[in-house]
């Protein structure tokens, strides 16, 4: 009934076999498997918030009883592999991926090379990665305990993603020459650890593989085991804000925005496109902020004191415009006034391009003078969102000229 974002929730019911959605108070899960037609299993996504779980096909969409608590994601956060598997060169065609034992180095004629690979699906994380460990269970000592690297999710030259049944020497993704980390002297019956902090940059997919040369090969427990398993342990910084969505996604300044995402206890600043704003902080998932007067387009940002987060999309500031203006025609020195929208940071009104003098009466309303060495032409208002033109030219009666006379 309760749990962070990764969270795997088993629901039942009816109907779900051609499920297309399941959400979480909205937040589509991105993760989601029935079982069958009265058992459904979904991950609980980023930035989803307590509330509701729906079921949605082609018939329509259910609603369950009572809402799911989701709470903060914990800073860090501890996986096991979807795959792992060795493989070794003197049966290049074997696959090794149920048997209990990752086995590692060079067996001469027994076996000949062996390496080990593991696959992560990483899910939930909610701030930037500080550390992450690959822990293997030692069941054969060494003095090499291998050297591990990242790898290719897919099988060698291919675009298809290797599983523990099917990976074997000949397709086994390569493993490069500088290691992300490597071990010695490894004693049975103990933990060993590799950082692999530089391969997980956040959540996703991650393989790595493992080598070694020693002729005193290294063995580790594999995913099939009972206890002990393989794990990839992810530290985050702890209570970074995000942000999963905004709405609206544009407005003129004085919009208020509400935002929503995790940890928002402890904001401590908001802006549009660096603009700082002012702000409501409704809960620890959710806020609502005013758009500023000088804003433009660009990305909302959120601080708290243990980090700072920008928008993926960026919240469009309506730029301004111009509905009327009167009089349609003067000498220079006429006072125009002009109507519109948007116009508290105006900073030019053009007359055909040449600059005038004007007063902002209001956000609404601009009184302009028509400036010196102005032509007929359109009338421009700019302000940091942008610019707008009239529909209409404003005509300029020019003081007659005498040319000749006879």
């Amino acid at each position: 009934t309760s749990g962070p974002p990764g969270t795997e929730v088993t629901l039942t019911g009816t109907g779900f076999l051609g499920t297309t959605q399941v959400t979480f108070n909205g937040t589509p899960s991105t993760s989601f498997t029935p079982d069958n037609n009265t058992t459904l299993r979904a991950v609980v996504p980023v930035g989803a918030t307590t509330g509701p779980i729906a079921v949605t096909n082609a018939v329509g969409t259910g609603f369950g009883a009572m809402s799911f608590t989701v709470t903060p994601p914990p800073p860090i956060v501890t996986f096991s592999p979807v795959h792992d598997s060795r493989v070794q060169s003197l049966t290049p065609t074997t696959n090794f991926g149920t048997n209990t034992l990752l086995r590692i180095g060079n067996h001469g004629t027994t076996s000949g090379q062996n390496n080990a690979y593991l696959k992560f699906n990483v899910t939930g994380l909610a701030g930037p990665v500080v550390n992450a460990k690959l822990r293997l269970f030692c069941t054969d000592d060494s003095p090499d305990g291998g050297r591990v690297d990242i790898v290719s999710n897919d099988y060698l030259g291919t675009g298809t993603p290797w599983v523990e049944t099917g990976i074997n020497w000949n397709n086994a993704p390569a493993i490069d020459a500088t290691p992300l980390d490597q071990e010695t002297n490894v004693s049975p019956n103990s933990w060993v650890e590799f950082d692999v902090t530089p391969a997980i940059t956040g959540n996703g997919t991650f393989s790595l593989g493992i080598t070694s040369p020693s002729s005193n090969h290294v063995g580790y427990n594999s995913k099939e085991v009972a206890t002990n398993r393989p794990e990839l342990v992810v530290t985050t910084a702890a209570g970074a804000p995000t942000i999963a969505s905004f709405n609206p996604s544009s407005g003129p300044p004085g919009t208020q925005v509400t935002v929503t995402g995790t940890n928002y206890s402890t904001v401590s600043a908001v802006a549009f496109n660096g603009v700082a704003a002012t702000y409501i902080i409704d809960s620890g998932t959710q806020l609502r902020a005013t758009v500023p007067a000088t804003a433009s387009t660009g990305p909302i940002r959120v601080t708290n004191p243990n980090g700072t987060v920008l928008s993926v999309a960026n919240f469009t500031v309506d730029p301004p415009t111009i509905t009327n203006f009167t009089p349609a025609t003067g000498p220079i020195g006429t006072q125009v006034t002009i109507t519109g929208t948007q116009f508290s940071t105006v900073s030019s009104v053009r007359f055909n391009g040449v600059a005038a003098s004007f007063t902002i009466n209001s956000p609404t309303q601009i009184q302009a003078t028509v400036p010196a060495g102005a032509t007929t032409g359109a009338i421009s208002v700019l302000n940091p969102a942008g610019s707008a033109s009239s529909a209409t030219n404003f005509t300029v009666i020019l003081a007659p000229t005498i040319t000749n006379f006879t």
